[in-house]
């Protein structure tokens, strides 16, 4: 059995060439084995965003805000993720957040718009 560490990257660079459904199953490995892991799970959160499965990615990626309320990536990818499924108001209090926490997030300012 590969170690999160190396699954999680596996996951990633799936993932970086747009091949969702090859990293899926990846992060859901990394997260039996650790199911706190941060990274996982919102990057697990934003291939659901990115296959339509928007209510899901809003589950896995608010998992990962709990965990770590203060990084300011987490809290622009849940603003992605609320936005995508229509809830607007709640997406731009995450991207306020994710400034407040890092003014020069990209991310965040894109998604404020």
């Amino acid at each position: 059995m590969a170690d999160s560490g190396a699954t999680l990257a596996r996951a990633r660079a799936a993932h970086d060439q747009g091949r969702l459904t090859e990293a899926v199953p990846l992060y859901r490995e990394v997260l039996a084995r650790e199911p706190g892991n941060t990274d996982a799970l919102q990057l697990l959160g934003r291939a659901m965003a990115a296959l339509g499965q928007t209510q899901q990615a809003v589950r896995l990626i608010e998992a990962a805000a709990q965990l770590q309320p203060s990084n300011p990536a987490i809290q622009a990818n849940l603003g992605g993720a609320l936005s995508a499924a229509g809830r607007h108001a709640e997406a731009l209090s995450c991207y306020d957040r994710a400034l407040a926490l890092q003014p020069d997030l990209a991310g965040a300012h894109r998604g404020r718009g």
